[in-house]
């Protein structure tokens, strides 16, 4: 998850001089990470998309004086996001696939190749697709179903954890 940094509502809202000093380091700061973040951010990074999962790409915070058991939660996000790139890069995989070979199948059966007389590539119509669609999904109902049920599994397992470390962090103050 993104923390967000709303320093800047407080700049605009009080006079204190403090806050504009803040504000001053945290603009030196993103200054720096501008182009690269920091190989252990006390924030996470939300990069680019992946070309292959479709997935943000994520830099998990490392902060300095994190504890076991922020390290094994963060650790257990890691694997998670990890789990859920590689599943979504072998979907979509599939789907490219599954869909070049429809496409072949249909244009053969209008007896046209996949490039029209100007060397245009032909598409299909999008009622010829859904057909496509509609029977990838049918096939792939199953898997993503058992992809649903494991998500939900993973995701409500870092609950307990995330728990006992915003009661630990609040303490720790």
């Amino acid at each position: 998850m993104c923390k967000r940094d709303f320093s800047f509502l407080h700049q605009l809202f009080s006079s204190d001089s403090t806050a504009s000093t803040e504000n001053a380091q945290d603009e030196s700061k993103a200054q720096e990470y501008r182009t690269e973040p920091p190989h252990h951010p006390d924030r996470d990074w939300i990069g680019p998309v992946d070309k292959r999962s479709n997935l943000r790409q994520i830099r998990f915070a490392q902060p300095q004086d994190e504890t076991v058991g922020e390290r094994k939660h963060r650790e257990m996000r890691e694997e998670i996001y990890e789990w859920n790139h590689a599943f979504w890069a072998k979907h979509n995989q599939n789907f490219i696939e599954a869909k070049e070979r429809f496409v072949k199948e249909a244009l053969g059966t209008k007896g046209v190749g996949l490039l029209d007389e100007d060397g245009a590539k032909r598409v299909l119509s999008a009622d010829e697709m859904a057909k496509f669609y509609r029977e990838f999904l049918q096939d792939n109902r199953h898997t993503l179903k058992l992809y649903n049920r494991e998500w939900y599994r993973r995701n409500t397992a870092l609950l307990w954890p995330a728990c006992k470390i915003a009661i630990q962090r609040l303490f720790r103050r």
